[in-house]
């Protein structure tokens, strides 16, 4: 092989190895943003988002309610009325607040943010909790003040 011939295929070896090194280094890029990030939104029980705090005072005290053991228990047990249910995956309404629940994590979902029937449903929640009444109590109450609207 002439020296020429050899020296353009030795290019075109270094240019692809480049290009395999270029495409190799943004995989593990976009492997490690993918794992990092599906992290990044999920809090402590009670760490509230600052889509919630800074939202004004009702949603702040909704998602505060969501966010503690009663509310939990209180808002997985009762439907929401404001027909997430049908397009957001939302099976109950602790959803509307809390999209998921780990040993030590708690990932929102902004959804209530916008929702004022989320919002009514879980203070009324809270008060009703308040005045001592069940999980199964509030959730009669809640199917019977917003069941039929």
């Amino acid at each position: 092989m002439s020296g020429k011939k050899y020296k353009n295929k030795r290019q075109k070896s270094k240019s692809a190895l480049k290009v395999y090194v270029v495409i190799g280094g943004l995989l593990v890029l976009l492997v490690t943003l993918a794992v990092v990030g599906s992290g990044l939104d999920k809090k402590k029980l009670g760490d509230l988002p600052g889509y919630a705090v800074n939202s004004g005072s009702n949603i702040e005290k909704a998602y505060s309610f969501a966010s503690t053991d009663v509310g939990l228990e209180v808002l997985a047990k009762s439907t929401c009325y404001c027909g997430c249910e049908g397009g957001g995956g939302h099976d109950n309404l602790l959803d509307c607040f809390i999209s998921s629940v780990g040993d030590d994590f708690v990932k929102y979902d902004d959804h209530a943010t916008n929702c004022g029937m989320c919002i009514s449903e879980a203070l009324d929640a809270e008060t009703w909790s308040d005045d001592g009444q069940s999980a199964i109590q509030i959730k009669a109450q809640l199917d019977s003040r917003y069941g039929g609207i």
